[in-house]
C-alpha cells in the first residue's frame, strides 16, 4: 500500500512540476523572436520581445517628448524616452554589456596618469572597475531625430555626457550601446 502511495504521489508530483514547465515554456514561446534591434518593436508599456541570440526586452515605462530645438542650421528633435529592462541574457552579451560600465581607458588615463602608472596599469585600473551584468539590466532609450538645414554637409555627435542628479556625470560616447548609427557625416538631410 505504501509503496502504491508512494508511486501515485511521484506521478502526481512530476505531472504537476511538468505542467507548470510547460506553462512556463508556453508563456516564454508567446513572447515574438526578431533578428534585429528590439527595442524598435516595442510599443506599449508591458510590451515584450525576443532578441535572437541576446535576450528578452520589455518596456517598463515611456515619456513621449516631441521637442525639437533648433541650433544654427540643425533642428533636433526629442521624440521620446523609455525604460526597457534586458533579461535572460546569454553569457556573451552579459560580457558585451560589462565593458560600457566602470572606466573607459581614457577616464583611468585622466585619473592615474599623475600616480607614474604605466599604460598597462591603468587599463587594468579601467578592466578592474567594470561590474558584472546581472541576470537583468535597466536601461534609458532616447529616441531622437537630426536634421541639417543647410546646404553644407556637417557633422554631427550625440551627446558626450549626460549628468545624473548633479554628481554623477556619463561619457556617452565611452558607454553607449547604440542601435543605429549615431554619427552622420557630410549628410544635407
Amino acid at each position: 500500500m505504501l509503496i502504491c502511495l508512494s508511486v501515485i504521489a511521484f506521478n502526481y508530483f512530476e505531472s504537476d512540476k511538468s505542467g507548470k514547465r510547460e506553462n512556463s515554456e508556453a508563456g516564454e514561446s508567446k513572447i515574438p523572436e526578431v533578428q534585429e534591434y528590439g527595442g524598435t518593436h516595442l510599443e506599449k508599456v508591458g510590451d515584450k520581445v525576443r532578441q535572437k541570440n541576446w535576450g528578452t526586452l520589455s518596456l517598463l515605462e515611456t515619456r513621449s517628448i516631441n521637442e525639437s530645438f533648433e541650433l544654427a542650421p540643425m533642428v533636433i528633435i526629442i521624440k521620446d524616452i523609455c525604460r526597457v529592462q534586458f533579461s535572460s541574457l546569454t553569457d556573451e552579451v552579459k560580457d558585451g554589456l560589462k565593458s560600457y560600465t566602470g572606466l573607459s581607458f581614457e577616464a583611468a588615463y585622466s585619473i592615474y596618469y599623475n600616480e607614474d602608472l604605466s599604460m598597462e596599469e591603468i587599463d587594468q585600473k579601467a578592466a578592474l572597475s567594470k561590474t558584472d551584468i546581472d541576470e537583468e539590466v535597466t536601461y534609458l532609450e532616447i529616441t531622437y531625430s537630426v536634421e541639417n538645414k543647410d546646404s553644407k554637409e556637417l557633422q554631427f555627435f550625440s551627446m558626450e555626457n549626460v549628468t545624473f542628479n548633479a554628481d554623477l556625470t556619463y561619457d556617452v560616447p565611452s558607454k553607449n550601446f547604440i542601435h543605429s548609427g549615431d554619427t552622420f557625416i557630410g549628410q544635407k538631410k
